[in-house]
């Protein structure tokens, strides 16, 4: 955050460096930089969805990545990249928004990777924590027809199973409205969920 922004200067990676943590921010803005949210949504689960992995640049214009891989394809690969040395005992990932998808997906593929052995377990988070989720209405082509939430769920339930421990908190209506969201109450049931109404 900052002036240009008009937000506070504050640099919210500092309390938990100073407590000794490392962050890690994946930008993927130029990615979901759509407008229409379907349409980034898709990305984050298939490189075939109705705008295949275009990217917009500072200029306002579209370009198309050569990629068949999604957005959480991309992140795996990088995660498993930068933490390849990683022998810490905690390791959390979070998403805010849409970019909660982005944060379960990702998620679920680093459990499958383990479980096939193709990963060491220590890059399969400790804890999911889901921020002001967001999931849209409807059957998906790229998940054969299920609501996003419902294959959100299906990974979370897994990784539970395994022993990661997933959170949601909600601060905000805005995703879960009548026009707008899917409340995924099925999910939310299932996590430790906390709602902060200002």
């Amino acid at each position: 955050y900052g002036a240009a922004t008009g937000g506070p200067e504050i640099d919210l990676a500092a309390s938990w460096l100073d407590a000794g943590y490392n962050v890690a921010i994946y930008y993927w803005n130029q990615f979901s930089d759509e407008s229409e949210l379907k349409n980034a949504e898709a990305k984050v689960w298939s490189a075939e969805g109705p705008e295949k992995m275009r990217y917009r640049l500072e200029d306002e214009s579209y370009h198309y990545y050569a990629t068949d891989k999604a957005l959480s394809e991309l992140m795996f690969d990088e995660l498993v990249d930068v933490m390849s040395e990683f022998d810490g005992s905690r390791f959390v990932i979070a998403g805010h928004s849409l970019g909660n998808q982005l944060a379960v997906a990702v998620s679920g593929r680093l459990l499958a990777a383990a479980v096939n052995q193709q990963i060491s377990w220590n890059l399969v988070p400790n804890r999911l924590s889901v921020l002001d989720p967001f999931y849209s209405k409807g059957a998906k082509p790229f998940l054969g027809d299920k609501w996003v939430g419902e294959a959100a769920l299906e990974i979370v339930e897994a990784l539970q199973a395994n022993g990661v421990a997933v959170d949601a908190y909600r601060s905000s209506s805005l995703t879960t409205s009548v026009f707008l969201g899917d409340a995924n109450t099925p999910l939310l049931n299932a996590v430790a969920f906390a709602e902060v109404k200002p």
